[in-house]
């Protein structure tokens, strides 16, 4: 990046409690073989020695600044990194996974060729040890997507994450995160697909994403969570609705209710009888109403979204 000019890529990371694995995300960003880019790591609080390790990097490598804030959470977090960004393109990443070194020059490549507003590549699972999982999907194909694609995508993993992609920043615009505990990245891709018109997809692994045992979706269930998860897939949902894509709306409900019951099992008696748990059951019962008036319940599509529910790479081969 020359000085005095602004970035092509800003790249944003939220940091919080990952001292272990802060180093190898850095400098998998750092060795990028495309380098007119700015890393903006934002340290949520953390307890251990991330703002450290944020002060270190930035002292070694211009590229990176970073902003110490009060605790947010991680959409808050991606919020203050948003807001600071420079580049034309905007890339989020997990402060405890890793870019492949090309990550940032094959998406850019393919940004100038096709002018879309976002850029996708397929992503590897990693255990918590940096070893190759052996559950990974390949569900990214060499494709432009439209912006009914993108909705239809939005339940496979890849296109509901807000990392391993690439946005235009005029796309992002004033859209930011919301408040939510989980499900924070779903809710702002379909705000996000609601605006595009274009997408690319890219058929790499150019992302790793590590699974750790500290990860929220891994952690302690609260009635906060069940809503959450509900909400965001029913975010889907109404976007499906909206855009006529009723042969959709079975898989988005199936979603719904898997979350609910894998949450509802995990809270408290308490928590059960919560605002927020009634609040989501009013919500998928809502949703159930709205699948049954659109009368999108038929047996092609119930099968689909079982399929769906057990093997999403067979659900995409069946959806072609």
């Amino acid at each position: 990046m020359t000085a005095g000019k602004n970035p092509e890529i800003s790249v944003i990371v939220p940091v919080y409690k990952v001292e272990k694995y802060l180093n190898e995300c850095i400098d998998s960003v750092l060795a990028q073989t495309f380098t007119d880019f700015e890393l903006i790591l934002v340290d949520d609080e953390s307890p251990d020695s991330c703002p450290a390790l944020c002060d270190a990097a930035a002292e070694k490598d211009s590229r990176v600044r970073v902003i110490h804030k009060t605790n947010g959470g991680a959409g808050a977090a991606r919020n203050a990194g948003l807001d600071i960004a420079r580049g034309n393109w905007i890339v989020f990443m997990d402060s405890d996974d890793m870019a492949a070194p090309k990550l940032l020059e094959t998406m850019h490549r393919r940004a100038v060729q096709e002018q879309p507003d976002i850029v996708i590549c397929d992503f590897m699972r990693m255990t918590a040890d940096g070893r190759r999982s052996w559950y990974q999907e390949r569900l990214v194909k060499e494709e432009v997507l439209s912006q009914d694609d993108l909705i239809r995508k939005i339940c496979l993993s890849p296109f509901v994450v807000v990392w391993c992609k690439m946005y235009r920043r005029e796309l992002v615009g004033e859209t930011r995160f919301g408040d939510k505990v989980i499900g924070e990245d779903a809710v702002f891709e379909n705000e996000i697909f609601r605006k595009a018109h274009k997408a690319v997809c890219v058929a790499e692994w150019l992302y790793d994403y590590r699974s750790t045992p500290n990860s929220l979706v891994r952690g302690k269930r609260t009635a906060r969570n069940l809503e959450d998860q509900v909400n965001a897939n029913y975010a889907s949902f109404c976007n499906a609705l909206d855009h006529g894509l009723t042969d959709m709306l079975c898989v988005y409900y199936w979603l719904m209710v898997k979350y609910y019951l894998e949450n509802w099992r995990l809270i408290t008696p308490e928590e059960r009888k919560s605002e927020a748990a009634q609040r989501a059951l009013a919500c998928r019962r809502t949703a159930w109403k709205q699948l049954k008036q659109a009368h999108a319940a038929t047996p092609g599509n119930i099968f689909l979204a079982a399929v769906h529910r057990v093997c999403p790479p067979l659900y995409l081969r069946l959806k072609k």
